[in-house]
């Protein structure tokens, strides 16, 4: 155990838990090469050894959530802000290979959805630490006697609610394959080796339990219990061959599963252990999934039904997955070619999505709103047409409005918000653009494996002239608050292409986060609190190359 270390690390949102792991080769958002030196000590103790003041006005928005610490990279060395204290301060440094921040342990404290833990690896080991604790607390503790970590290139994890510690860390050495723990082993404990050519695709829940792993096995798709990886597997296909991709979709509130397998979608019931195959008019069109493990951003689950957004044949379309009859229907379809999905949005009544074609590409970009009980009953709210491309930073949720954003070829850029209640009214804010959602930790169950993401409030950067940053209601999007302006850049950031704002996911356990600003110039890193007005405060700046600002939460 290292000694006088305070520890851990991070990315809360970047983690697609136990489905289509992330690689940590490609982990940096900002594409800067990781594994240069440190390049000075001085930068990287201004961002990592700072006091600042953090402001307590109660005039924002958004509700409480999680208020742990929050962590970071600053090249080799892990570090972490405490809001309370308004402290920044060193966790960790790797002696070695470059330091990868990885996933966070989750848990539920009297319904609300926090994070309890970051594991991370160092020093060829693997790392967890405690994010409810306090500057000069935090204390790392190694999970398991892995001693080749700097080895892994994917990895991801998957809570359990009902024991913290039985949560379990899927890895892949390369070659080696792939190996587990839980988050309570110890130093003593051996990673568990799933074996040859056997591959994890999620989990199966029974209530808060984490029970079993899906597992392809080569031309097999196995169930195995997670106490129990390298043992005996269920078969799952009955002997069937399976061929093509295989990918985890998504899980219902009751823990069924939807695989992707071939071509066909799957659902897996978590008291029978039985596979069905699904039917209905885009039951076949699995194969669209290839490469892209949970959709996160492209899906979003209501009740007993679930809503995925997907390109089939160069054309956007929007399917309903529906667990009670086990159909996958189409729902709507882009008007042209060459588009994909940009935005998906429910509520108890309407869905709202949306579609775009590529820069410099031909297509059609547009927004509609549609009754979920009369697929017909449609508006298209916004067309963009040829010439505008839509985007959006705001992911997949449940919620009443839409938000996205729109630019022309002659960087002409809005952020634009819609009701989907009243889709006749889009409101427009000229030179800004929407920078992500900040999760309802109350209302949201579990990131991407339960796609239910319920927002608090979004981020706009209104780029009038000043870089002003607000938050805004997720509830009602004309309730704003002022929460800092950035400093100027020079040149300007490309309208089409903004400088990195979020440091981590478009969405995370909110109402405060950490926001990393810059496009080749100075990095800076901010942090934010929605609760409060004016409650942005720099944390400190670094030089670009060979330094980076990377994960967090």
């Amino acid at each position: 155990m290292k000694a006088n270390l305070y520890t851990v690390a991070v990315t809360l949102g970047t983690a697609l838990l136990l489905v289509g792991c992330n690689s940590s080769s490609s982990s940096s958002s900002n594409g800067s090469d990781d594994n240069g030196d440190s390049g000075g000590s001085a930068d990287v103790s201004a961002v990592c050894d700072a006091n600042v003041s953090v402001a307590s006005n109660d005039s924002g928005v958004g509700s409480d959530g999680y208020d742990g610490l929050r962590f970071y990279r600053v090249a080799d060395s892990v570090c972490a802000f405490d809001a309370d204290a308004g402290v920044a301060f060193g966790v960790d440094d790797n002696d070695g290979d470059a330091l990868e921040l990885v996933v966070t342990s989750y848990s539920r404290s009297g319904g609300d959805l926090t994070a309890d833990g970051v594991i991370y690896v160092a020093d060829d080991h693997l790392w967890f630490a405690d994010s409810d604790a306090s500057a000069g607390s935090v204390s790392p503790t190694q999970v398991s006697s892995e001693d080749n970590a700097s080895a892994i290139d994917m990895m991801s994890f998957a809570p359990d609610f009902a024991a913290a510690n039985n949560g379990t860390l899927v890895y892949r050495k390369g070659a080696d394959g792939w190996f587990a723990v839980q988050r309570g082993f110890g130093a003593s404990s051996d990673p568990v080796a799933l074996g040859d050519n056997r591959e994890p695709l999620g989990p199966l829940y029974d209530g808060d339990q984490l029970t079993h792993a899906i597992i392809r096995d080569g031309s097999r798709l196995v169930l195995s219990e997670v106490s129990d990886l390298s043992g005996e597997a269920e078969e799952l296909l009955d002997g069937g061959v399976i061929s093509g991709f295989t990918n985890y979709v998504g899980m219902f509130g009751d823990g069924t599963a939807v695989l992707a397998v071939g071509s066909d979608f799957y659902f897996l019931d978590p008291g029978s252990k039985q596979l069905e195959k699904a039917s209905g008019d885009a039951a076949e069109t699995a194969n669209n999934l290839s490469g892209f493990g949970a959709l996160v951003s492209r899906g979003i689950r209501i009740d007993d039904v679930m809503y995925l957004a997907l390109t089939d044949d160069g054309q956007a379309v929007l399917s309903e997955i529906d667990k009670t009859s086990q159909e996958i229907n189409i729902v709507d379809e882009a008007e042209t070619d060459n588009t994909t999905p940009v935005l998906l949005v429910v509520n108890d009544d309407y869905i709202g999505w949306g579609w775009s074609h590529g820069l410099g590409q031909e297509g059609e970009s547009a927004v509609v709103v549609i009754e979920r009980e009369n697929h017909n009953n449609k508006d298209k709210v916004y067309n963009g047409g040829e010439d505008v491309i839509v985007t959006s930073q705001v992911p997949a949720h449940i919620g009443d409005w839409i938000f996205f954003n729109t630019a022309d070829g002659d960087a002409n850029y809005s952020a634009r918000y819609v009701a989907l209640e009243t889709p006749g009214t889009v409101t427009e804010l000229d030179d800004a653009s929407w920078q992500g959602g900040l999760i309802d930790v109350s209302t949201t169950t579990m990131p991407f494996y339960v796609p239910d993401t319920r927002l608090d409030t979004v981020l706009l950067n209104d780029r009038n002239g000043e870089e002003e940053i607000q938050a805004r209601a997720a509830d009602d999007p004309s309730e704003s608050t002022t929460l800092g302006k950035l400093p100027a850049q020079s040149p300007p950031a490309d309208t089409m292409a903004p400088p990195r704002l979020l440091l981590g996911a478009t969405s995370t356990l909110g109402p405060a986060r950490l926001v990393s600003y810059g496009s080749g110039l100075a990095e800076i890193l901010f942090y934010l609190d929605t609760r409060h007005s004016d409650s942005m405060v720099e944390i400190g700046e670094v030089e670009p190359d060979p330094i980076i600002i990377q994960g967090g939460f």
